[in-house]
This record gives structure tokens, sequence and C-alpha cells, in this order.
């Protein structure tokens, strides 16, 4: 062994990681090196001083005391940290009461607009003007004497053709308009039940919140 690989291996007998083959090699080149000896003979006395360093040094209650209620404040947040989820839980189901319940509000109040098929629906610029009876009659006469010279039925039947597609197109929407008031009725029925129960999980947690508070304030009065 030389004398870099001594004190490479000096640095390891520091931390304890040496086998005893190779510990035992390290002092045999030690008592044949003056120098690795010195260096040896500095290390131990070294380790021993620090090894009784505090031996005489007490420490004040308030630090045994600040120490226990570091450690007791860590506990209590961790059991914080474990409560979260059952927060977040009642959180998520208050959201969605609050959303429910508006969103039937609005409907109600004929706020949210209705989905129509393409077509159905009549803006306000397109829909017809109010016409005085003499004109409408002078308009309806010459489109009655068209109907006449063109075949009668066959003409009167593809004349009523664009009124039954149009009847077709708003059945789906008259489905659906039923549809979001029987979801609304069901809404109006379940939201007292729902919101009742919230309250009932809200006040559970607390209770329980302010029950392991009071037991942990016991447990610091008995220490």
């Amino acid at each position: 062994m030389n004398c870099e690989t001594f004190a490479s291996l000096l640095s390891r007998l520091w931390d304890g990681e040496l086998s005893p083959g190779e510990e035992e090699a390290l002092r045999l080149h030690a008592a044949s090196c003056p120098r690795c000896a010195q260096l040896l003979a500095v290390w131990e006395d070294a380790r021993d001083a620090l090894a009784h360093l505090d031996d005489d040094v007490q420490p004040p209650e308030t630090f045994s005391q600040g120490w226990r209620d570091a450690v007791r404040r860590e506990a209590f947040r961790a059991k914080r940290m474990r409560r979260r989820p059952f927060l977040r839980a009642v959180s998520g189901l208050a959201a969605a009461i609050v959303l429910l319940a508006g969103s039937t509000a609005l409907w109600r109040e004929g706020m949210l607009p209705v989905a129509y098929p393409d077509g159905v629906r009549v803006e306000a610029s397109a829909a017809p003007d109010v016409q005085e009876p003499g004109l409408m009659l002078a308009r309806a006469l010459p489109e009655m004497d068209e109907t006449v010279g063109t075949g009668g039925p066959d003409a009167s039947y593809a004349a009523d053709e664009p009124h039954a597609a149009q009847e077709a197109a708003a059945e789906p929407a008259s489905q659906q308009r039923a549809f979001i008031e029987d979801f609304a009725r069901v809404c109006g029925a379940v939201l007292p039940w729902a919101l009742g129960a919230l309250a009932a999980a809200l006040v559970a947690g607390l209770t329980a919140r302010q029950a392991r508070r009071r037991q942990t304030r016991r447990k610091d009065g008995s220490e």
C-alpha cells in the first residue's frame, strides 16, 4: 500500500466503510510510514474530540419543548393533508349543485337558448311583413290560377311539401324541449335533497374536526 491509497482509505475509515482486511492493511502501512502514522494519529485525536464534544452541554428545557411543539405542528399539518380529499369531494359536490341550480333557474327564466334544426328557426328579419288584405288577395289570385292551370292536386301536393318538411324538422326540437323540461323537473326534485346531503356532510366534517382538535389539546395538556 502506498501513501496515496492510505489517504483515500483514511477518508473511508472516518465513515466506517472499510472492511476488517482493509483497516488492517491501513494500520500496517501506518506502522511502517512515519508520515502516514502521524496523519492517522491526528485523525484519531480529532475523532475522539468530536465524539465527546457535547458531553458537558445540557440543552435547555425550552429547546426540548420547542422541538416537541414542532413535531406536534407537523403531525397536525399531516392530518390536515389527509383530510383534504374529503374537503375536495365536498367542494366538488357543492360546485355541481350550484351549477345545476343556476342552469335550471336560467332555463326557467328563458335565458338559455334552445337548439333548433337548420331551416326551422326563422329570424325576425326574414319573417314576412304584415300586409294589407287587398294586397294579399291580389297576390293570392295569380297563385291560385297557376295552381289550377298546372294540374290541380299534384301542384297543391307539391306546395304542401315544404310545410311537411318544416313540421318534420320541428319535431326533434319539440322532443328536445320536452327532454329539457323533464330534466328540469327532475333537477328541481333532486336539488333539495342534494343540498340537504351537502349540509349534513359539512356539519359532520366540522364536528369531527372539532373533536380531533379537542382530543389533541387534551393530549398536549396531559403531556
